[in-house]
């Protein structure tokens, strides 16, 4: 039986290797881009509610000075216009994530193609996507996440577990290491938005 986005995103969450050998079924990856489609939505979503929080507290003071309503619209339409661009960009990653990850597996003997590393990528980020904008359960997501996307290139390659660790955490220090270059070393890329804010530490050096 065909499942949903909702029970696919609960039994990845609960019973991950039962699922991960069910996926193996799915010879096109037309499902997991849809799942994909449907779970960046919430994701920006709720980084547009996060960053409309976080705008409206920036802008309090405006509100007793300007036109009545003013301010409301305004961060309406910027958190509409950060709900589309976070979503092409997330979408965008996520495939030159997968991309990164499937030539890392090539490296360490990975046969398989591509379709089985994005079914692995895909399903196994779902903690993450659900955690990006929730300021320290990200960092617990982005760890199940590592082991989600481990279990499922295992399963899906049929390899090892530990090559599997291995590849996962080799991609994730890159990426990292991409990051630390462009941007310095931030603190919220790790613990999540705002996170430094919250702890009263500079989020970047």
């Amino acid at each position: 039986m065909k499942k949903g986005i909702l029970s696919k995103t609960i039994e990845v969450l609960r019973n991950p290797s039962g699922f991960f050998d069910e996926v193996k079924k799915e010879i096109e990856i037309n499902n997991s881009i849809k799942f994909l489609a449907v779970i960046l939505i919430i994701s920006s979503v709720e980084g547009a509610i996060v960053n409309g929080i976080n705008l409206w507290n920036a802008l309090a003071y405006y509100e007793t000075v300007a036109p009545e309503g003013f301010v409301q619209i305004f961060i309406l339409i910027i958190s509409a216009f950060t709900t589309g661009f976070v979503y092409v960009i997330s979408f965008i990653a996520v495939f030159i994530h997968i991309t990164l990850t499937h030539f890392i597996a090539k490296i360490f003997g990975f046969k398989k193609g591509i379709n089985e590393t994005t079914k692995a990528v895909i399903y196994g980020s779902t903690p993450s996507f659900l955690v990006l904008w929730i300021p320290f359960a990200y960092f617990a997501g982005m760890l199940y996440s590592i082991y989600l996307s481990s279990l499922g290139m295992s399963k899906l390659h049929e390899k090892s577990i530990k090559k599997s660790v291995l590849i996962v955490l080799t991609v994730s220090a890159l990426e990292f290491a991409i990051i630390f270059v462009l941007y310095g070393f931030n603190l919220d890329l790790i613990l999540g938005p705002f996170a430094s804010q919250i702890l009263g530490i500079k989020g970047g050096i």
